[in-house]
């Protein structure tokens, strides 16, 4: 994500947008749940992140990290990146929009209002650790119910994985010199 949103072209006093918008818009609110200062503001709490291109590894490089005051929705400090997603997180949309979004790929599209805040609470109930989520969410009776059963259509990778899996054919293996 660092790679593909420009975050190299993000430093103190050039900032790029992309990234701390795609936080907001795509894994975190979803749309109109916060502003354009509040990307903006964002934005200059993401400055000085970088990948290292020799191992491809995250770096953080101070001297183009803008450590003055930020308002951020509504609330104003010297924010760094991880502050701002921990004022995201405290959102009262951010739980509903990731809990959908985690329904949605699980089991079908459509969820009750109630079964929205009943996951966004659990994710709230487990400070936003994915994996003790997902164990409640699989657990969970609605997830097992009639309307959960075949409600995905798998991809064609899905169906030869499923099928490699499943029939007791075994797994071709490429030649690591041919690739």
């Amino acid at each position: 994500m660092l790679i593909w949103l420009d975050i190299v072209q993000n430093k103190k006093g050039l900032s790029n947008e992309n990234f701390a918008c795609e936080v907001m818009e795509l894994f975190t609110l979803g749309e109109g749940h916060y502003t354009e200062s509040d990307i903006k503001e964002a934005t200059r709490a993401f400055t000085g992140y970088r990948i290292d291109g020799s191992n491809q590894s995250f770096k953080f490089i101070s001297q183009q990290f803008d450590p003055d005051p930020k308002t951020f929705m509504g609330q104003t400090g010297n924010w760094d990146s991880n502050q701002i997603i921990d004022i995201i997180l405290t959102n009262p949309h951010c739980a509903p929009f990731v809990a959908t979004r985690i329904w949605r790929f699980f089991a079908y599209e459509d969820p009750a209002p109630q079964l929205v805040e009943a996951l966004a609470s659990k994710l709230r109930n487990v400070h936003y650790q994915i994996r003790l989520f997902m164990k409640q969410l699989f657990a969970s009776g609605e997830f097992h119910s009639a309307k959960s059963r075949n409600s995905q259509i798998k991809s064609p990778v899905q169906f030869v994985v499923q099928a490699l899996r499943t029939l007791p054919i075994p797994i071709p293996i490429p030649d690591a010199d041919a690739i």
